[in-house]
């Protein structure tokens, strides 16, 4: 979906779109969204007249973190896991390979969450004595994790 600013103002045009507003166009339907004001109208294609409408490029991001977020400046911070489920801050500048890293991560707080989940915590020994309870629940299990990082 490309977006446009919209340079001056023509009479085919709704009175309530004005210059100061974004507008994304959709090709495939002829579209044009103004989402300050949640109003759409036709506009075909040689309606985009580059005196009325400019389009505003727009840069690819680097790469999607795993969380979702779109990282575009080379000196943003990003946490990463390792595949020993290490977590570390890196930017993109710095990342030798960002394919050697298992994951990455914009919130700290979500990498955090999956090297707990991930990280193997537990021995043949801690499985052994585990198996001879009758019962084990998921705060058992929790609990004992956290004690063994804890250590």
């Amino acid at each position: 979906m490309k977006k446009y600013r919209l340079k001056q103002w023509y009479p085919s045009l709704d009175e309530k779109w004005d210059t100061t507003h974004r507008y994304e166009y959709q090709s495939s339907t002829g579209y044009m969204c103004n989402k300050a004001i949640q109003h759409c109208v036709i506009i075909y294609k040689k309606e985009l007249h580059p005196d009325f409408w400019e389009l505003i490029e727009e840069k690819e991001p680097l790469f999607i973190t795993d969380d979702g977020v779109e990282v575009f400046n080379e000196e943003t911070t990003v946490y990463c896991i390792t595949r020993g489920h290490n977590k570390h801050e890196e930017n993109y500048r710095s990342m030798r390979k960002i394919e050697s890293y298992l994951k990455t991560f914009f919130h700290e707080s979500n990498a955090d969450e999956y090297a707990w989940k991930n990280k193997r915590v537990f021995s043949y020994e801690d499985m052994m004595k585990a198996k001879h309870s009758i019962l084990i629940t998921n705060e058992d299990i929790e609990k004992s994790a956290k004690e063994r990082i804890e250590e």
